[in-house]
């Protein structure tokens, strides 16, 4: 059965451009967990053992607290609906309970001590449950996350650059090009602002690297026989080359392939999703027109 709402079949799901976890996701996501304890989800990492037998009977929160404040010393708890952490520490928190959540698949009544022995769990139904009710928050309230099944958060790129980042396989015959594009796709999926930076710092050197994957006695000469060869039409040839000359200037004017104090650093996430496209798209059509890529 769809998890969707009848509003996302007739008028399709809210964009998911928001970066900074929301007053009515972390609400909706602390009563998923505290549903999570005290449904037993947690009992087979954290028993809470029957005082007659050593079978579980529910979750042991001081056990949870315990493991959660080790982990993730820097969020509080107990999880609070009216207190965000920064959006950081709230996807470590989605990802802490991922590990631990289990599903109770049969249970026992005890009518001496007159509650239920949670006899057996199944952790991949449980993981499975908690993934799509996770993923269900992040898409209601427009949050650019998704919790994928290895139990990592991936932040979803601007939709514009989505199903390239997903579908490209570089397969340049160059080694080192492709695993350095492969490495600016990965850290450009990751939540961490700073890991972007680096995507957008990897993506340029890829660019460099690119230049010069043609036959040539120099850079010059390779870079314009690879556009050459990707871009028959001269005119067109001469104003996508004009775009290629200011990415390259853009890279060297601010903190992206040199880090001088006298280079400013850019930070915003906005202005990062805008540099990672603009070259990312140059880059994959010179790969598409040589076919470099799959």
């Amino acid at each position: 059965m769809s998890d969707e709402y009848f509003s996302e079949h007739e008028l399709g799901s809210l964009a998911r451009n928001q970066d900074v976890i929301t007053q009515a996701f972390w609400s909706a996501l602390t009563v998923l967990i505290h549903t999570r304890m005290n449904d037993g989800s947690l009992a087979e990492k954290f028993p809470l053992n029957c005082f007659e037998a050593p079978v579980p009977v529910g979750s042991d929160e001081s056990a949870i607290k315990l493991a959660f404040v080790g982990e993730l010393p820097s969020t509080e708890w107990p999880l609070v609906d009216n207190r965000i952490p920064e959006t950081l520490a709230a996807l470590d928190a989605v990802e802490f309970f991922y590990r631990y959540v289990s599903k109770v698949t049969r249970k026992d009544y005890d009518s001496y001590c007159k509650h239920n022995h949670l006899v057996s769990f199944d952790r991949e139904a449980g993981r499975q449950e908690y993934l799509q009710d996770v993923n269900r928050l992040f898409r209601r309230n427009g949050l650019a996350y998704e919790l994928r099944a290895d139990g990592h958060v991936q932040r979803l790129p601007p939709v514009v650059l989505r199903e390239a980042l997903s579908k490209a396989i570089f397969r340049t015959g160059d080694g080192e090009l492709d695993r350095i594009l492969e490495l600016a796709r990965s850290k450009f999926s990751e939540p961490d602002v700073n890991l972007r930076r680096e995507a957008v710092e990897k993506l340029w050197d890829a660019w460099e690297r690119l230049k010069t994957i043609e036959p040539g006695p120099d850079k010059k000469a390779q870079t314009e026989t690879l556009f050459i060869r990707a871009i028959p039409e001269p005119k067109l040839r001469e104003r996508i080359n004009d775009e290629a000359i200011a990415l390259t200037s853009l890279g060297n004017e601010f903190a992206i392939r040199h880090s001088e104090t006298n280079k400013i650093i850019i930070s915003e996430p906005e202005f990062l999703d805008y540099l990672f496209h603009r070259l990312f798209s140059l880059i994959l059509m010179l790969l598409r027109r040589t076919s470099r890529i799959q």
